[in-house]
């Protein structure tokens, strides 16, 4: 076998098991590289690997919405996907640990509380994993009549343990990696998740406030679960979430609800007899681009 259509059978060996040699040949032609896609489209997306020596596509997976799904692969490969009505998308492999986004690269979101109606940008390049959970979450309800449960003025405003006991139980340990940083400085409105040590993102999410100090601005993102995946436009900021209520941090840094205390069975039941003005999320669900309005299109 030549060592051009060696290299351009490397992939194949990490579905159909050939002769050790053949693997180790491939080793050394080509260097392997594990590679991950997300699917942040509507719909599930064919993903294809390009045989650029015999010119053809090789079907390799279906792509559900907001999956991540890893492969073994080799630096150099191609692969390539089509979006309805788009053009081809061509995907290389170019170092190990990668994970591409598949679909748009801003997804809207918007969410009714008990203020008025915000708008969420989502930025799947810049926390891949982080925002894709956030998507699904959104999609299947979670945040609907969430608590608002941390809002601290100047600060953060933080939300996510779900008023369905059973979701919020089951997600509760499901986290996911974290995402490699970007070095992209916090602003007044960017969404992040909360979190206790590295990979512990579940659903926790915070909402940076608007007067927060330079100092706490800088601080942000010094912990590694704390990459930003998206926004909040700016108006939303100054005419919804300045309105909601405000308990203070959580125990003992302040007289806000206790987070552990809402995980119980009974913990929203906590919330309205403790915490009678606690805002709330109403219902989150994701835009679809043929009803977003001209003033949800706020891009930094």
């Amino acid at each position: 076998i030549g060592l051009n259509k060696l290299s351009d059978m490397c992939f194949v060996t990490q579905e159909y098991p050939l002769l050790i040699l053949l693997s180790i040949l491939c080793l050394a032609i080509a260097e392997p590289a594990g590679v991950s896609f997300i699917n942040f489209s509507e719909k599930p997306v064919k993903l294809f690997w390009l045989d650029e020596k015999n010119n053809s596509e090789k079907h390799v997976l279906d792509l559900q919405p907001y999956d991540d799904v890893g492969i073994n692969s080799h630096i150099g490969h191609k692969f390539r996907y089509r979006l309805p009505g788009e053009e081809v998308n061509t995907i290389e492999v170019s170092e190990d640990s990668e994970v591409h986004v598949v679909g748009p690269d801003i997804v809207k979101v918007s969410c009714q509380s008990t203020s008025g109606e915000i708008h969420a940008l989502i930025k799947p390049d810049w926390a891949p994993r982080g925002a894709a959970r956030f998507l699904e979450l959104v999609n299947m309800g979670y945040y609907d009549y969430c608590a608002l449960n941390r809002v601290v003025e100047k600060f953060l405003t933080q939300f996510g343990i779900s008023a369905d006991f059973e979701m919020r139980t089951n997600f509760r340990t499901r986290n996911i990696p974290d995402d490699p940083p970007l070095d992209i400085n916090f602003r007044p409105g960017f969404l992040s998740y909360a979190g206790h040590g590295p990979h512990s993102r579940s659903t926790e999410v915070f909402i940076v406030m608007p007067g927060v100090s330079s100092n706490q601005i800088e601080y942000f993102g010094k912990n590694p679960w704390e990459t930003p995946f998206g926004y909040i436009v700016t108006d939303d900021l100054h005419n919804v979430v300045n309105k909601w209520q405000v308990y203070g941090d959580v125990p003992p840094h302040g007289e806000g609800p206790d987070p552990q205390k809402i995980y119980l069975e009974d913990g929203y039941d906590y919330l309205n007899k403790e915490f009678p003005k606690m805002s709330y999320l109403t219902q989150c669900k994701i835009v679809r681009e043929a009803s977003v309005e001209n003033g949800v299109s706020e891009e930094l």
